[in-house]
């Protein structure tokens, strides 16, 4: 009896032995590149869509310099592209959108600068704003651009690019074509007298086009340098606030209300951010 007894007692440990206490899974880490693509499929929807003015240049950097015969035609890329960016500002609705502007004044912010600060921001369409040049003064005309391409983005633990040469087709490309068709269509109708130079996809890696994962466009309007276009920018021409109707009636056409729906905006109308400058 006592040699079963202590039989039993055995086995009742080697069985608890066996046995492996219950525990929950332990969660698997993440990879430690968060991508481009994970970054757009996460994007969290905003309540206003965000759009951002990216007004071109500024501070020590000018831009564009016409250099043109007549220093009184004389103008800067830098000024041209504050003043659309300001003149925007005032005709979005900001009931409908949240317009938050890079730069308010003539101050230099460098293009990865400009990304960091506006990547908090959660953007729904950047619009980077510039005149063209070029050493040929007979080359005139306005045009629209974005990026077949875009930079594979982060590595989450050493916040560093995974490198220039990992890049991914836009997902944004078809959007930001049919983007670019309406405000050429748009300009050529205002503008007849004017080159419409086209829609570009660029190749050549725009840092405000291609180190970004949202909707990105650039504004190229006319030429600083062109003989033709030059007129388009002095105080005496209403040009510039034309075309910036243009900008506010076509970027409000990308973003229609619900249909059958009141807009009620939402509580807070301050924008997300701004630059300190």
């Amino acid at each position: 009896m006592q040699k079963t007894l202590v039989i039993l007692l055995l086995s009742i440990v080697l069985f608890s032995c066996d046995q492996k206490p219950e525990t929950a899974a332990a969660p698997q880490e993440k990879k430690g590149y968060w991508t481009a693509l994970d970054k757009i499929r996460t994007k969290e929807t905003n309540p206003r869509p965000v759009i951002i003015l990216d007004a071109g240049h500024g501070g020590i950097d000018p831009g564009g310099l016409s250099n043109h015969d007549s220093t009184e035609l004389n103008v800067k890329e830098k000024d041209l592209t504050l003043y659309m960016s300001e003149q925007l500002y005032k005709k979005l609705d900001k009931d409908r959108f949240n317009v938050i502007r890079i730069r308010k004044k003539d101050t230099d912010f460098h293009r990865h600068e400009r990304t960091r600060y506006i990547e908090q921001a959660n953007p729904d369409l950047l619009i980077s704003l510039h005149t063209n040049w070029d050493r040929d003064s007979n080359t005139n005309g306005f045009e629209f651009a974005y990026s077949g391409r875009i930079l594979n983005y982060v590595d989450t633990n050493k916040k560093k690019p995974l490198g220039d040469t990992v890049n991914i087709k836009n997902p944004f490309a078809e959007q930001l074509t049919k983007y670019c068709q309406t405000l050429s269509a748009n300009t050529k109708r205002a503008f007849s007298g004017m080159r419409n130079r086209g829609i570009k996809e660029r190749t050549d890696r725009i840092w405000m086009l291609y180190g970004v994962h949202y909707p990105s466009l650039l504004v190229e309007f006319g030429f600083v340098t062109g003989k033709h276009d030059i007129f388009y920018y002095q105080k005496t021409s209403d040009s510039l606030d034309m075309f910036v109707n243009i900008l506010a009636k076509s970027i409000t056409s990308f973003f229609p209300p619900p249909p059958d729906s009141v807009y009620v905006p939402p509580f807070g109308m301050m924008p997300a951010m701004e630059a300190k400058e």
